[in-house]
């Protein structure tokens, strides 16, 4: 986030700030803060991401999942800062920090630095928030030949590096009148970058020079904060989604390995049963000729005839007379035979669990990692219906979006419960039917048409209607749709629809989009 923007944004974020309380504060992911404040009658998520690769500051009504255990840095912010209200907002963009004054608190000062994140101070360091020497035209055109050449124009520090990349493709008149327009930050324009895949890459407060766009599509935002939010909701949730992804395949991975492991062991134990069960023809070839032997003779070995008349070495255990050799043979033949048979079921048991824990399934049995209990309003990326494998299909769209949808009651009540509030849900409209939620990685993601009537066909084949030639499904965001209170699983209340799309069942759809 350049420091121009940091600028305009903090200075539209001041009249919320200022007044507002502070409720709770929460450590969502590394790096992540979320302030979350009682302004203007409303609650709003503050969240802060510090770092120097991608730092992010938004205001949002959504709420980014959180750990089960804040860390002792935030449990010391929540100590000093709960209920606590904000009299003061001072601006130090010029370094990416800004701060916030407390009353009634020893630690004053609130700084939130966009390169190393909140601490509480009891004072502001020295220099903070001064104002920023902004020099008189007659030297722009000097500093701008600097800029052009590549030269960094020692004591300029408003010529940040994002505004000289900026700057180096425009003409003087262009760059001087940017420069006029930087000088007042207020109102105005913010622009938004995505690139082929819809995803955020870039926040300006101007637009940028076509040739650092190339390839990419400008969205005008009427605010700093507005522009802050749809970028930053964009990258955060994105970013999240990705880790909360490799955590699962990580898991994935080792759950595949210690069925594998399993399955090795039983095969080996397989090899063992059999090998008892090769015995009994050992048994039966010494029952044949037992005449031959004393009732207490003892041996090592003996010859016998084989099916095929040749002879046959069989070795005996010496401590046993041959007639207990015979016996005991048998024995282990009848307790092989019975081992087959377990480590049989056994088997389809673990190929069962093989297949389900690649599809990112925890079936019983299997000793899997604590799963985390998250407070928070979103729910990104966790493992799909971990504790409702069973009552709950998986569905990938032909664009490759992962889809939910119950089998029953229970089903329907767990894909509402674990999706997050930016996802999409489709239920047949005016009727009972299968709760299908499309998982999406942000809000204000791209979801395509396609996917789109995907999703509804999966709702309309098990809905009241599914024998009819066309269905009618409604489409709502997964924050809108309401648990009903007392009612039974899967009940739920549609606060908004965006959409209505009409489709007709399509069964052999489910089979061609299962995994």
């Amino acid at each position: 986030m350049d420091a121009h923007f940091l600028r305009r944004l903090v200075l539209e974020l001041t009249p919320l700030l200022a007044g507002a309380r502070v409720e709770k504060i929460f450590h969502p992911a590394d790096a992540t803060d979320t302030l979350v404040l009682f302004a203007a009658g409303t609650k709003l998520n503050l969240v802060l991401r510090s770092g120097r690769s991608c730092p992010l500051l938004f205001p949002s009504s959504l709420r980014p999942d959180n750990p089960p255990s804040p860390p002792a840095a935030t449990m010391r912010l929540r100590k000093y800062l709960k209920n606590k209200k904000i009299t003061n907002v001072v601006s130090d963009w010029i370094n990416r920090r800004f701060a916030l004054e407390f009353a009634g608190c020893s630690c004053r000062w609130l700084i939130a630095d966009l390169h190393h994140g909140l601490s509480l101070s009891e004072s502001l360091p020295a220099g903070f928030g001064d104002d920023v020497h902004w020099p008189a035209p007659p030297h722009w055109p000097e500093l701008l030949r600097q800029v052009a050449q590549g030269v960094r124009p020692e004591g300029v520090p408003l010529l940040t590096p994002a505004l000289r990349r900026t700057l180096v493709h425009m003409d003087p008149a262009d760059a001087h009148a940017l420069m006029l327009d930087l000088e007042n930050p207020a109102g105005g324009d913010t622009f938004v970058y995505y690139d082929a895949r819809h995803t955020a890459v870039a926040v300006s407060a101007w637009p940028l020079a076509p040739q650092e766009c190339s390839g990419w599509t400008e969205a005008v935002a009427a605010s700093a904060m507005e522009g802050a939010r749809l970028a930053g909701e964009a990258v955060l949730y994105t970013d999240m989604a990705r880790r909360s992804r490799a955590h699962a395949d990580k898991e994935t991975g080792a759950a595949v390995k210690r069925v594998q492991r399993a399955l090795a062991r039983l095969q080996q134990e397989e090899e063992r049963m059999r090998g008892y069960v090769a015995q009994q023809q050992d048994a039966v070839l010494l029952q044949r000729c037992l005449y031959r032997f004393a009732s207490d003779e003892r041996r090592a070995d003996v010859r016998v005839e084989g099916r095929d008349g040749a002879p046959v070495k069989i070795a005996l255990d010496p401590l046993l007379t041959v007639r207990e050799n015979m016996e005991a043979m048998f024995r282990r033949a009848a307790k092989g035979k019975r081992g087959l048979e377990n480590l049989a079921q056994r088997r389809a048991v673990l190929e069962n669990d093989l297949v389900r824990v690649r599809q990112g399934e925890r079936p019983e049995g299997i000793r899997e990692a604590p799963v985390q209990r998250h407070g928070g309003k979103v729910r990104t990326g966790r493992p799909v219906a971990a504790k409702s494998a069973g009552p709950v299909l998986r569905f990938r769209s032909s664009d490759g979006f992962l889809m939910l949808r119950g089998r029953n009651a229970a089903g329907n009540d767990a894909v509402v419960k674990g999706g997050s509030a930016f996802d999409l849900w489709f239920h047949a409209q005016d009727g009972p039917g299968a709760h299908v939620v499309v998982r999406l990685d942000h809000p204000g993601q791209h979801v395509p048409e396609q996917t789109m009537i995907e999703a509804a066909s999966l709702a309309a084949a098990r809905s009241w209607q599914r024998d009819d030639a066309a269905v009618r499904i409604m489409c709502a965001l997964l924050r809108d749709v309401r648990k009903v209170k007392g009612a039974a699983a899967g009940a739920v209340r549609v606060d908004a629809v965006l959409r209505s799309l009409v489709v007709a069942p399509d069964s052999s759809l489910e089979e061609s989009l299962r995994i």
